[in-house]
Formats: C-alpha cells, structure tokens, sequence
C-alpha cells in the first residue's frame, strides 16, 4: 500500500468558530463532539460509525484561535476559513508513513504526537490521542494530510455517531 494510506480519515473544514460551527451542524441534526482545543486551534467534529481499522469517518469543524500558537502551516492553511482544507488519510503506521512520504520527496516534518482531553456533558474527560503529518502545501492538486489514531474508540462513542437526522457516513 502506497505510503501506508488505509483510507480517508476525514474531511477538515476551516471555520471562523468551530464552536458556533458545531451549532449550525447541531440545528442540522447532527450530533457535534464537545468543542476541543489544541494549541492555537480549536474543534468540533461530526462522527459517523463507519470506520475502517487505521482510520476513523468523520468531519472535522476547525478554527484558528491564536495564529502564534499553532503548528505550521496551519494558520495559511486554515486561513480564510469557511471552506473545506484538507482530505486527511489514514495510517495505521506514521511513522513509516513518513519514510515512504520522504523517499517519495514529499516535502513534510516529522510526525507531531498530539493528545487532548476533551470534557464531555456527563463530565466524563477522555483524551484521544494521535499522530499527523503536516505536509509543506503546495505539493499536489489539492491538501491533504495524514493522521494516525492511537485512541479511535473515542472517535466512535455512540453518543458521538448517533445523529438525529439519521445520517450514517
């Protein structure tokens, strides 16, 4: 498999406020996670069940709170916002992802290790935790982005993939 890609993980949307953002969808009968911060950005996402192993399904409503703070390039990425940014692939091996990203001279950092915790209304914290890939734009017909899971049970809670207008994927 070509640089370890399983499938497409999820879809990130650039949004002025991915608070507000996760509302609107709300109102659509979507479920939204809690809002989640991470350093300079912030997000909700719209899950759905449907997931292959290595990777999750879900949309991804994501703000840039504190341009200073966030890893590039994500403020010339996420800027301006109301627009779809990045297809992000699946990998169930970042690193590996990386060398083969590399020796196909793919302009990209070394994979960021990341976690969050994000407080849940019944007061519950859970901390996903993952890896991605942050490639230089410009490489390709359109951005994408590579992530790795190391928590998906989280992303696939049936109070999160549950959605009152019945979508499913």
């Amino acid at each position: 498999m070509a640089a370890g890609f399983v499938d497409i993980d999820h879809l990130m949307v650039s949004v002025a406020d991915s608070q507000r953002a996760g509302e609107v969808f709300e109102r659509l009968g979507f479920t939204a996670t809690p809002h989640s911060v991470l350093p300079g950005l912030s997000n909700r996402l719209i899950c759905f069940p449907g997931r292959q192993a290595g990777a999750c399904n879900y949309i991804e409503l994501m703000s840039l709170d504190d341009a200073s703070a966030a890893p590039p390039p994500m403020p010339e990425l996420l800027s301006p916002s109301a627009r779809p940014v990045s297809m992000v692939l699946g990998t169930a091996d970042i690193d590996a992802c990386f060398a083969d990203l590399q020796a196909k001279s793919v302009e990209t950092p070394p994979p960021l290790h990341l976690q969050r915790d994000w407080l849940l209304p019944s007061g519950e914290t859970i901390t996903p935790a993952f890896a991605v890939l942050i490639p230089r734009p410009g490489q390709s017909p359109c951005y994408w982005n590579v992530c790795q899971h190391k928590t998906p049970q989280h992303y696939v809670r049936p109070e999160f993939v549950t959605h009152a207008n019945g979508a499913s994927a």
